[in-house]
């Protein structure tokens, strides 16, 4: 891995391992079930998999197959999406 690829993957996982700990924050603080934490930890794993693999240009660990649903996001997490990338 070049000295560019590996500083972007340490850059990545600054960022997520901060996304995770605020998350964290946050379910610590509110009632919030067990369930649903573990439901989004899993769905960040994921993501946080198929980011570094992408990352270093190798293929990462097969992703399970989720059910497809039809759900309408929360509108604060809505607003967010809008705003990455800008």
């Amino acid at each position: 891995m070049n000295d560019a690829r590996a500083a972007m993957a340490a850059e990545t996982d600054r960022f997520f391992r901060e996304l995770i700990l605020c998350l964290g924050g946050i379910f610590a603080v509110q009632e919030v079930d067990d369930t649903l934490v573990w439901q989004v930890t899993k769905s960040f794993d994921v993501i946080y998999q198929r980011t570094r693999a992408r990352l270093l240009q190798r293929a990462g660990p097969r992703e399970k197959e989720l059910p497809r649903r039809r759900v309408e996001p929360h509108p604060a997490v809505e607003d967010l999406l809008t705003r990455i990338g800008r």
